[in-house]
């Protein structure tokens, strides 16, 4: 039985899916958006579009705070464009079911499990910037999106994607165990090595399955994968010496 809450945990949050279906899928575009806009905050594009104007003899007021509106949102037009088609381009794929939504149609608790959308959702929910969707009379929360094909997903294709939740707060000894199957599954668990010299391979896996809890390279760190690895790994070694 699939396990939902491994594939809801391996998904981005529906918010942020636009963001990186742009980055992935119109690089060299966003890139060159991202560069137009600049990595000020909007109001101070505008306080900036407003001194060049002046500097040009544009006196101050309501013109020239409206002229100054219109430069900053061109610098903004770009990205803003991007993130529409971004937009269209996942709901597209959330209504041929190439990609999933999972999300919780009830009050969470400790053994709640995510349940997946139906694609006739996507027909009328046109934002994405949120991680709450409404549709019918249903509400779903914690909306994720998991961006890859059903039959391309690493966490089926590697028959892994069965029940792993436990009661309590999630650690991240549950995640390196996940990791540590996928790794002995692959033939990447060389037990003639040291355990900690496939270390880089397990946070490179982690990132891979669960990209929102993994962000940073070089976390968790290997003290951190330690005691979660190193038992697995033993155990392996020693039944292979058998």
């Amino acid at each position: 039985m699939t396990d939902t809450m491994a594939l809801w945990k391996g998904s981005h949050w529906l918010s942020n899916t636009p963001k990186l279906f742009a980055q992935r899928a119109f690089k060299e575009e966003w890139e060159a958006a991202v560069a137009h806009r600049g990595s000020k905050l909007w109001i101070h594009n505008v306080m900036e579009a407003g001194e060049r104007l002046k500097e040009q003899g544009m006196q101050p007021g309501l013109e020239l705070l409206a002229s100054g509106l219109q430069e900053a949102d061109e610098l903004a037009r770009p990205k803003r464009e991007l993130l529409e088609r971004a937009t269209e381009e996942v709901r597209k794929r959330l209504r041929t079911g190439q990609y999933r939504a999972f999300g919780f149609d009830r009050p969470r608790t400790l053994d709640t499990q995510p349940v997946q959308l139906p694609t006739e959702v996507w027909t009328s929910n046109k934002s994405l910037d949120e991680t709450k969707v409404r549709f019918q009379s249903m509400v779903f929360t914690d909306v994720r999106v998991r961006m890859v094909r059903e039959d391309n997903d690493p966490l089926l294709a590697a028959g892994l994607a069965h029940s792993q939740s436990k009661p309590g707060r999630p650690t991240i000894k549950d995640d390196v165990e996940f990791v540590f199957t996928t790794m002995e599954n692959r033939g990447l668990v060389d037990v003639k090595r040291p355990a900690n010299s496939h270390y880089d391979i397990v946070r490179r896996l982690l990132s891979e399955f669960f990209p929102d809890q993994y962000v940073d390279p070089d976390k968790p760190t290997n003290e951190g994968i330690r005691p979660h690895f190193t038992p697995l790994f033993k155990e392996l070694k020693k039944s292979r010496k058998q």
